[in-house]
């Protein structure tokens, strides 16, 4: 349910996020956060699947965006990384930088892409 919705509504923006999706749900403990309506899903934000200490992806359907539910998602993702024992997370690649600054106080680092997806096979 959770890689059709993300292949559905982000394709466009970034065909990878339905493997790290899969990735994090393929972890123990599963690293992916889900919001459902009505028994579909509506959001999700996911941790540790592109490198460990990352958070993201993130995305929340259109009809429910802006009703607090993708700052309820990162807020529980980023509880789950400190219990994890991460002092901090990475967000590393944001197109609305300024809702994660707003939503849990993140800052820019500058000059920091391409960063760790430099590694990353095929590019």
């Amino acid at each position: 349910m959770l890689l059709k919705f993300v292949g559905d509504t982000f394709s466009d923006i970034c065909p990878g996020w339905v493997d790290e999706c899969n990735s994090a749900l393929l972890r123990l403990p599963v690293s992916c956060f889900i919001a459902e309506h009505d028994g579909q899903v509506i959001g999700f934000a996911c941790y540790d699947t592109t490198a460990k200490g990352f958070l993201g992806p993130l995305g929340t359907a259109p009809d429910f965006r802006c009703q607090g539910i993708a700052r309820a998602l990162i807020v529980s993702a980023m509880h789950a990384m400190e219990s994890e024992g991460y002092g901090y997370a990475i967000i590393p690649w944001v197109r609305f930088e300024e809702f994660y600054q707003k939503a849990v106080g993140a800052v820019s680092i500058p000059d920091s892409e391409p960063g760790v997806y430099r590694r990353l096979v095929g590019r």
